[in-house]
């Protein structure tokens, strides 16, 4: 065995309820159940990075109909670090299934004290408020080659004041809203403002679960010393200036150096 290429996964503290009912003729399931892990921590190799400070919590509720391949999650709650996500769907017969995913409201500094120090040591220096939501529905039918697989719902951001320790700028605003289809994602609105900087996102991603093409505009006025004083990816730069730019990028997600790009900067 090379211990370089061993991977430790540690689970402590760790309690679990389960229970399932099946009736003798197999028409009828009840399960529920709670699957706690106090604590998870991974690493990879002798001299990996270890990654801890995870909790999960699972929490389920399903019946169904074993001869019909027909079951319903009356509840599921799947919670990472404090940071719930409900899910429920239906299975109809073994192959079409509805599901829902939705986070409700969460809160910017709840989410951020989630994060594991170990995985993003930086994330102790951000500060913000705001909050950002998920609400995903959609249908998946297996029985074609390639699945067919229709999305509704969204992705909201409002994040304001959001400031990195040691940096003497903040990022006034962040606003993000994805609006999902069936076949596209729809770039509803998206802004950064920092300073007198403010860089604008629209546009949509199609055919995102076969062959995504991305077409975006991106405009917008940026005074580089409010961008370099507000992020730290530029801390060894010494850029300054001002910027215009009103530019359109379109082409394979799956190969951005080939996007093409037009417009001014």
């Amino acid at each position: 065995e090379n211990p370089e290429k061993t991977i430790r996964l540690v689970l402590r503290d760790m309690q679990q309820r389960f229970s399932l009912d099946i009736s003798e003729d197999f028409k009828t399931l009840n399960s529920s159940g709670v699957l706690k892990i106090g604590d998870i921590s991974l690493s990879a190799g002798e001299a990996g990075r270890e990654v801890s400070g995870m909790s999960f919590l699972v929490e389920h509720e399903i019946d169904g109909d074993l001869t019909a391949g027909n079951f319903s999650i009356r509840k599921g709650v799947l919670t990472v670090n404090e940071l719930p996500v409900s899910i429920t769907g239906t299975l109809t017969n073994w192959t079409a299934s509805t599901f829902e995913v939705t986070t409700g409201d969460i809160d910017v500094e709840t989410f951020l004290r989630a994060i594991p120090a170990s995985l993003v040591p930086e994330a102790d220096n951000l500060s913000g408020t705001g909050s950002f939501s998920l609400e995903l529905s959609g249908t998946a039918d297996t029985r074609p080659i390639p699945p067919v697989i229709a999305l509704d719902g969204g992705i909201d951001i409002d994040i304001t004041d959001l400031s990195y320790r040691g940096f003497p700028e903040t990022v006034d605003r962040l606003q993000t809203q994805l609006v999902f289809s069936k076949r596209d994602i729809v770039i509803k609105q998206a802004a950064i403002t920092t300073g007198g900087s403010t860089l604008r996102m629209s546009g949509k991603v199609t055919s995102y679960h076969t062959s995504p093409q991305l077409a975006v505009q991106l405009n917008g006025s940026v005074t580089l010393e409010d961008v370099t004083g507000a992020l730290p990816v530029f801390t060894d730069t010494a850029l300054a200036g001002q910027a215009a730019l009103d530019i359109f990028l379109e082409g394979p997600v799956s190969h951005l150096p080939s996007l093409r790009a037009r417009g001014t900067v």
